[in-house]
């Protein structure tokens, strides 16, 4: 991925899509265990649409790209449908009423760690000044760390950053999103489901 080698739309979703993919997976270990049955994989496109509007992005027509982030061995997303980053995901895309979301994949290099790949991709986009609204998922710990400290040396005038995360974090200058409700979303799973559930 270079700089130049995208149309960038105003609103960027990037994702650790093996992180992702490792999380829905333990959601769906622990739902199916409490709720008595097979929870079917996660609607991409569904998820999608929360991240976006976890990131407070509303009206209608607007545009978005998602740029699933994945390990040179994986190729597939874990848990979710569609799934085949090169024959299902790479250059789609969808429209809902919220507007049309472009997908691309993005695959690091052999000798490249994902923390580095996805912080690579970050400031790419943190440089595109017709990006306005910039969402990160990205896994946890020091690499949450590295990227915030990533942002505060960006300029990020004109620029609302959020994370999503599944453990909430306190530091700025990025806002912080529970990443379990998008995936619960995504999994079709009612908050009914869990009444009289001791």
């Amino acid at each position: 991925m270079s700089n130049t080698s995208a149309s960038w739309a105003p609103t960027v979703i990037i994702v650790d899509a093996d992180y992702l993919g490792d999380v829905a997976f333990d959601f769906t270990v622990n739902l199916e265990r409490m709720l008595g049955r097979r929870v079917p994989p996660a609607d991409l496109s569904r998820w999608c649409v929360c991240a976006a509007l976890d990131a407070e992005l509303r009206g209608e027509g607007n545009h978005v790209m998602v740029i699933l982030a994945h390990s040179h061995g994986n190729k597939q997303m874990r848990c979710f449908a569609p799934s085949d980053y090169a024959d299902e995901l790479n250059g789609r895309s969808f429209d809902d009423r919220l507007g049309t979301f472009d997908i691309m994949t993005s695959t690091a290099a052999r000798d490249i760690s994902m923390a580095d790949h996805l912080y690579d991709i970050v400031g790419i986009v943190l440089s595109r000044q017709e990006v306005k609204r910039v969402v990160v998922v990205p896994s946890e710990g020091e690499v949450i760390k590295d990227l915030i400290d990533l942002m505060r040396h960006n300029d990020l005038t004109g620029k609302e950053v959020t994370i999503l995360s599944v453990a909430p974090l306190m530091a700025r200058p990025a806002y912080n999103v529970q990443l379990g409700f998008s995936i619960m979303e995504a999994l079709g799973i009612d908050g009914d489901e869990f009444e009289g559930l001791k």
